[in-house]
Formats: structure tokens, sequence, C-alpha cells
């Protein structure tokens, strides 16, 4: 998802006067697609490492728990692309999608931290 937001902008300042980012000309697609990618940067970066800490607690049955994560992840990341462009109060359901997962991966993964592997 980070990949294509970044191909989003790429292509849309290629294709426009906002080929200059100092030149403030983008337009409000193009400042929608920079605020995407730089909260997907944001989520991406507590998504993966709550997940890569997870997986050191998970055993082979439970590690299938990653790619389900991953999955709520990608389509959490597309209905906020997809609502941000349409009106932006309609990107919180893509933000919850995304975010609720990731901090409950990351509460559980404190909790084995500091209370159970101590």
């Amino acid at each position: 998802m980070l990949f294509a937001g970044i191909v989003a902008v790429g292509n849309g300042r290629f294709s426009s006067p906002a080929i200059n980012p100092l030149a403030n000309a983008e337009s409000e697609a193009m400042r929608i697609h920079l605020r995407y990618l730089s909260n997907t940067l944001e989520q991406f970066v507590l998504f993966f490492v709550g997940s890569l800490i997870l997986s050191t607690f998970l055993d082979t049955y439970s590690i299938k728990l990653i790619p389900i994560l991953a999955s709520l992840f990608v389509f959490g990341r597309i209905a906020f692309w997809i609502g941000y462009l349409k009106e932006p109060i309609e990107r919180a359901f893509g933000l919850g999608v995304t975010l609720y997962p990731t901090i409950a991966v990351l509460i559980y993964d404190a909790y084995r931290v500091l209370f159970v592997n101590s």
C-alpha cells in the first residue's frame, strides 16, 4: 500500500505543475494522496514492529494470524484511501480497520514482554 501511494504521488506530479514540489501547485487529490502516503507510512511502522514482535510469540499453528493481520491492514488502507478521496470523514472506517488491530497487537506484545516473559 505504501508503494501504491508513492506511485500515485509520482504519477500525479509527473503530469502536472506539481512536478516541482516547492511550487505549491498540488491539486486537492494530490494533497490527499500525500496525506494518505504519510499516514500509511506511520501506520506501517507500527504494524510492522507489532507484527514482528508478535511473530516471536506465536507457535506454528498461530502464526497464521500474521497474514490475516496483513490482509486487514491492506483492506483498511484501501478503504481509508477511497474514503478520503470521496469525503475526508469517510476515511474513518479504513483508519479503524488498520489502527485497532495494530493497537491490539501492540498491547498484547507489551503484555507478553512485560509480564509473561519476565
